[in-house]
């Protein structure tokens, strides 16, 4: 009479992820989360945990968190248990372009990355406020002198980097802010009396 077989099922549960394989193979959960096995061979469960999980325990046919082994004298079930690890690491903000030193420019540009995905950023220039923003960011008008652009990143997970990234800069020879008043000037439409009701008017600025 051919030998006895038992069958192993394992399932996985919680809000994280990883594989469980089994020794002797047959089992690569994953894909393949049922084998069948002669009766009496002993089975090692291993579980592996993926990137930002982490394994919590087994249940069913085994329990704790160490290796699992069964002895196949009749069906078994296990279960493993993965759980997201939490965030609590902080992202890392750099500046990739904008100016250093000296610049005629006196609206500058800066661009700027996290070393996380998805993540906001906080500006600053100077000492003044700090508010969101998202690369690439131009300053409004800045007077000639020294200045201080910062950045900072906060993830998806709310952490926040508690480095900003910094860039000092110098405004030297800009032109002049315009304090020149416009000068705007009606060219078409009614003077005086007219009978339309809908009057259209041109205009336009020096």
């Amino acid at each position: 009479a051919p030998p006895t077989t038992h069958n192993l099922s394992v399932a996985k549960t919680g809000s994280g992820n990883g594989t469980v394989t089994s020794d002797p193979a047959g089992i690569n959960c994953g894909a393949d989360c049922l084998q069948s096995y002669t009766a009496g061979t002993v089975v090692t469960l291993a579980a592996t945990p993926a990137a930002g999980s982490s394994f919590s325990g087994w249940s069913g046919a085994c329990t704790g968190t160490g290796s699992c082994s069964v002895t196949m004298s009749e069906s078994r079930s296990v279960t493993a248990a993965f759980d997201l690890v939490p965030d609590n690491t902080p992202p890392n903000t750099t500046i990739t372009g904008g100016p250093a030193g000296e610049t005629a420019d006196s609206t500058p540009t800066f661009t700027f990355i996290s070393s996380e995905p998805d993540s906001t950023f906080s500006c600053q220039v100077d000492s003044g406020p700090a508010f969101e923003c998202a690369s690439p960011y131009t300053t409004g008008e800045l007077a000639e002198g020294p200045h201080t652009f910062s950045v900072t990143a906060t993830d998806a997970a709310d952490n926040t980097d508690q480095t900003p990234a910094t860039r000092d800069f110098t405004v030297a020879g800009a032109p002049p802010p315009d304090e020149d008043p416009p000068q705007t000037t009606i060219s078409e439409g009614p003077d005086g009396e007219t009978t339309d009701t809908t009057p259209t008017f041109a205009f336009g600025s020096d």
